[in-house]
C-alpha cells in the first residue's frame, strides 16, 4: 500500500506544472545569457550575429528588465555593422579558368564566407585564395592565386571593398 501511495504522490506531483516563479527565474536567467551572447558577439566584431541575438531577446521577452539594454545594444550593434565595409564585387581571372558556378559551388561547400553586399573580412578573402588554389590543383592545373583588394571610400564614410583573384601557372 506504501508503494501506491508513493507511486500515485510521484504521478500527482509530475502533473503540477512548473511555478511562475520558477518560469520567471528561468525567463531572467535565459535573456541574461541571450544578452551576454550579444555583447560577446559585438565584442567579436560580428555585428549582424549580435543584433539577431538581441531581436531575439527583445522578441521572446519582452518585459525582461533586460528589454532597455537589449534595445540600446542593438541600435550598437546595427550601426557598428553599417560602417563595415562591404564587399562589392569579386572577380576571378584564373588560369584555365573554371566556370564561374563551379567556383562558386567549390567556395560554398568549403563554407568561404566572402560574399558580395556582406561585411568584407581579410580571413575571408585569404580562405578563398587557398581554395581556389585548391580548385585549380584537383583539376590538374596547379597555380598560385593572388588576391587584389581595393578599397572604395564613399563621401559619407562608408566604404565597400573590390577583390579580384589571379592566377599564374607554377
Amino acid at each position: 500500500m506504501r508503494w501506491i501511495s508513493l507511486t500515485l504522490l510521484w504521478f500527482v506531483a509530475a502533473a503540477i506544472p512548473p511555478s511562475r516563479a520558477a518560469d520567471n527565474n528561468r525567463d531572467r536567467v535565459e535573456a541574461a545569457q541571450l544578452f551576454e551572447d550579444g555583447q560577446s558577439m559585438v565584442r567579436a566584431g560580428r555585428y549582424g550575429a549580435a543584433a539577431v541575438t538581441f531581436r531575439t531577446l527583445l522578441y521572446v521577452y519582452p518585459q525582461s528588465s533586460l528589454a532597455t539594454q537589449a534595445r540600446l545594444a542593438l541600435y550598437r550593434a546595427e550601426d557598428l555593422e553599417d560602417q563595415e565595409p562591404k564587399v562589392r564585387s569579386v572577380r576571378f581571372q584564373l588560369a584555365g579558368g573554371p566556370a564561374l558556378e563551379d567556383i562558386r559551388a567549390y567556395l560554398e561547400a568549403r563554407e568561404v564566407a566572402l560574399a558580395v553586399q556582406q561585411p568584407y573580412q581579410p580571413r575571408d578573402v585569404e580562405r578563398a585564395r587557398l581554395a581556389l588554389q585548391d580548385l585549380l590543383a584537383s583539376r590538374g592545373q596547379p597555380a598560385t592565386v593572388k588576391s587584389a583588394v581595393h578599397i572604395i571610400r564613399h563621401g559619407t564614410g562608408r566604404q565597400s571593398v573590390e577583390v579580384l583573384f589571379t592566377s599564374a601557372k607554377k
